[in-house]
């Protein structure tokens, strides 16, 4: 999700790993799905409408829109194509869109866009390539220049998950089935800060956190959340970026949480969601949680089994993950992931408007303070 003007975005996966919906799953990937392509929708603020249907054009092999970033006035779109690579779009007003890059800059074995971000006047996209390393390239306004390749010096790195600017520099996050790693570039140069070769381990010293889900800036901090699908996801913080200080480990007490999927800063609070795989032998079976952390580095459970406005996937055990959340009108908005290998149970996507000036029943948080 992201605002755009006047309105909040939302591009979503549309893609069926049951070709057949009484038959067997086809396979547990994406490269297999049946899919109508990605849809995106927009919101004013009462009403939605939607701007882009079955994939861009008809081409169902766009199976889901997984980055939205405004660029010199404009609104990119990466997707998820894993058929014939992944593509970016742009729109000037929301309605009409033109590629700008198709066919995986050249390789189709680049299935998607992962991260993006604008750094010294340029727009930066990172690319997954789980056979030839992750790839970065940047984008003018007019020409795509490849700044990195073959994973940044390290073929294992096969994605770049996400990226941000911090204290001047441009700082990317991996995907690496040896533990996530962590690169600095300040327009020339690379430096690895945490995996082989760096200051810091693969994985933050833990090697099953294989992938960096969600980051954020806050209180001029470096926040950084894993993934780890065996022992649960962790929570990062660092002040230079090269000492980090572990502040959650093994998903918030439960290692089931394995992705802290994504976070927000809002109202002066940082707020988190994850993606939970559920109990034996319930696997995928229990609703994601949200977070809040304050300025003092106090979390408490909002969404959740104890959760001080709503129990577990808003009440939901298919919404299994807070996949993305977005600040437009001065409201937080939550939008979900649903368990999808479930064709007979699911009711498709969500989203959650927070609105803490709502009238509504009032609660007392667990540090004291008041919420309405």
């Amino acid at each position: 999700m992201a605002p755009f003007g006047d309105h909040l975005y939302v591009g979503t996966l549309n893609a069926n790993l049951w070709g057949d919906p009484i038959g067997a799953i086809d396979a547990a990937n994406l490269m297999d799905a049946v899919s109508k392509g990605t849809e995106i929708w927009r919101f004013d603020g009462h009403n939605w409408e939607q701007v882009v249907d079955n994939g861009f054009k008809g081409n169902g092999n766009n199976a889901g829109t997984r980055n939205l970033f405004e660029y010199k006035g404009m609104l990119y779109a990466g997707t998820v194509n894993y058929a014939e690579g992944c593509e970016v779009w742009r729109t000037a007003d929301g309605e009409t869109w033109e590629p700008i890059m198709q066919g995986g800059f050249g390789s189709q074995l680049s299935g998607s866009v992962r991260g993006m971000a604008k750094y010294k006047n340029l727009l930066y996209v990172g690319v997954e390539n789980v056979f030839e390393g992750a790839q970065l390239y940047t984008w003018d306004g007019a020409s795509w220049t490849k700044i990195a390749n073959g994973g940044i010096g390290n073929p294992l790195n096969f994605s770049v998950a996400d990226m941000l600017v911090w204290k001047g520099l441009l700082y990317l996050f991996t995907w690496n089935a040896l533990g996530l790693e962590i690169y600095t570039y300040d327009g020339s140069t690379f430096e690895c800060i945490c995996g082989v070769g760096g200051p810091n381990p693969p994985g933050l010293s833990q090697t099953t956190n294989m992938g960096v889900m969600g980051v954020a800036i806050f209180n001029d901090r470096l926040y950084l959340g894993t993934a780890d699908l065996l022992f649960g996801a962790d929570l990062f913080r660092t002040d230079d970026g090269k000492n980090w200080v572990q502040l959650i480990n093994n998903g918030f007490s439960d290692q089931r949480q394995a992705y802290i999927w994504r976070m927000k800063e809002y109202r002066g609070d940082l707020y988190m969601g994850t993606f939970h795989e559920g109990h034996f032998p319930l696997f995928l079976h229990e609703g994601g949680r949200l977070y809040r952390m304050d300025p003092q580095e106090r979390f408490e459970e909002l969404v959740g089994p104890d959760g001080l406005l709503m129990d577990e996937g808003f009440g939901d055990w298919m919404n299994y993950g807070m996949r993305t959340l977005s600040v437009f009108n001065e409201k937080l908005y939550i939008g979900t992931a649903q368990f999808f290998l479930s064709p007979w149970q699911r009711k498709g996507l969500e989203i959650w408007e927070f609105d803490p000036d709502a009238q509504g029943r009032s609660l007392k948080t667990s540090d004291g303070r008041s919420v309405e």
